[in-house]
Parts: C-alpha cells; structure tokens; sequence
C-alpha cells in the first residue's frame, strides 16, 4: 500500500512461495521456504503484516499471517477435519480490512449433507460430493476475522440476499448461487465479490454489498 515493495508468487527456488521486491525488480526477497504451496499474499493497509494462504500444517490452504520480512508466520484458521466432515477445509484469498484490523476470505466452512440443500447455499465453487464423507459434500462462502483469528463472522449467500434482493435475486433451491474473492472497500463500507447466480456457475460478475461489522 505504500508503494514501496510488491509481494508475489514464484517457484523460482523449487516450491511456491511468496517473495518481495521493489516496484523496479531490485530488492528480491524470498518471505517464506516452506515445502509446501504458499501463494495468494496480500499487504496491511500499514504494509506491517502480510496475510497469505498456505498448503502447511494440514494439506489444506488455511490463512496465515507474517512480518514483511517473512518472520513471525502465525497461522489464523484451522477448519477441520472434524468427526462430521472428516476432510480438512481449505481457507483462502485473505484480504485486509481498510483499517487493519480485520481480515475476509473465502472458506469451505458450511457441511451439508445432500446435494440440492448444497445448491441451495452459499457456494463459490460447483458441488463437491465425497462418497466417503458421511456429510456428503462441503460449499465455500465468505468469513471476516480479527487479524488474530477472534470473533470469526460468516458472510452466507442468504445474508447478501436479505440485504441486496435488487441485484442478488432470490432463487429456488435447485438454482446455484456460487460467492468468493472477496475484498473490503477503501474506506471498509462495502465489500466487493465475485458471483453467479445463473444456476451453473459459469456466468461470473462482480458484486458490491454494504459492510457495516455485523453481517
């Protein structure tokens, strides 16, 4: 945010993981070594943090937090397995409220046992079944969290319908809706997604809805 490095991806060293440079390529720096993906980094509004998701600890991408220099790697969510959905569920695209306190990302959190009550929710994604999973399937939406990991709040497709039926039409159960990619607004009053509301999740547009902290 203050012009001064970018944060990026590469697998330049054998495995993905994020790196820093100045805005003209000088200034290389390689954040973090671990050997599993890193990827999606994205900076504080103060350029003091960076949140990123990573494939350590459980396979799964959760989110993590870390210094600019890549010390002090915290990890903020952890969502499975569980007795009920015997997967880990994967946490990604973090992005940093316009104060810093808060962090919204996509996150596969809701289990669901049959595949029209999936469809009938909050999904980002086209249904996953797993034959072995005594859930059925699982479906992505968004959530917002302290930077700390506290006071967790999820964000479902019902909820942006409640608030924003001209624009995020009512649908039948058999009709898809699929959210995800969210981003806070610069002043933190809107959040800015991506979605389909076409029934197939193929018809992708983006979408702007209200914010105030409670949602």
């Amino acid at each position: 945010p203050d012009g001064q490095w970018i944060a990026f991806v590469s697998n330049q060293d054998g495995t993905q993981d994020i790196y820093r440079s100045r805005p003209d390529g000088t200034g290389l720096a390689r954040l973090t070594a671990d050997a599993a993906e890193d990827s999606k980094p994205t900076w504080s509004p103060t350029s003091a943090q960076i949140a990123f998701a990573s494939r350590r600890n459980d396979a799964a991408r959760q989110v993590f937090r870390m210094d600019p220099n890549g010390g002090n790697v915290v990890q903020l969510t952890s969502n499975g397995p569980t007795l009920d959905f015997p997967h880990v569920i994967p946490d990604r695209h973090p992005h940093f409220s316009h104060d810093g306190t808060k962090i919204i990302y996509s996150s596969k959190y809701e289990c669901v046992k049959t595949e029209a009550r999936t469809v009938a929710s909050q999904c980002s994604v086209p249904v996953e079944i797993i034959p072995e999973n005594p859930c059925g399937a699982n479906c992505e939406g968004m959530r917002v969290m302290d930077i700390d990991g506290d006071n967790l709040i999820s964000i479902t497709s019902d909820d942006l319908t409640n608030a924003n039926a001209a624009v995020w039409p009512t649908r039948a159960d058999t009709e898809a809706r699929y959210v995800g990619h969210p981003s806070f607004s610069p002043d933190g009053t809107k959040i800015v997604f991506s979605g389909a509301v076409d029934g197939q999740g193929r018809n992708w547009e983006v979408y702007v809805a209200d914010w105030d902290g409670s949602t």
